[in-house]
């Protein structure tokens, strides 16, 4: 358990803020991994190539936090703050067909019909 104390309620809530964009972002690239998951069950049939994958979102991810904690000043910022957690919120409905309790429609296959 963490604890984080703050001087004041604004700056309390400010933490609070920046702490649910991050937490968005997290289930961001949660989804994005999952998509891929979904979209290349057979290729992720060797574990390396799924390793590698995670590696580059879970950088992506990391950098993208870091950049949002310098931009917003710790949430200080509340502009920086929600326009990041709107594009954050657009980006997951995009996704939404991936979420933890989700299950995606499958692609269904172009089969030709044969002439008889």
């Amino acid at each position: 358990m963490a604890l984080i104390t703050a001087p004041n309620m604004e700056l309390a809530q400010n933490m609070v803020d920046y702490a649910q964009v991050e937490f968005d972002l997290a289930e961001l690239y949660t989804r994005k991994i999952r998509k891929e998951l979904f979209l290349n069950k057979k290729t992720f049939s060797n574990l390396s190539i799924f390793n590698s994958y995670f590696t580059i979102h879970h950088q992506k991810m990391t950098s993208e936090m870091s950049q949002l904690l310098q931009e917003s000043d710790f949430g200080s910022n509340k502009e920086v703050l929600e326009r990041k957690h709107v594009e954050v919120q657009s980006e997951l409905e995009k996704l939404s067909d991936f979420c933890f309790d989700c299950t995606p429609v499958k692609k269904k296959k172009n089969k030709k019909k044969r002439d008889s």
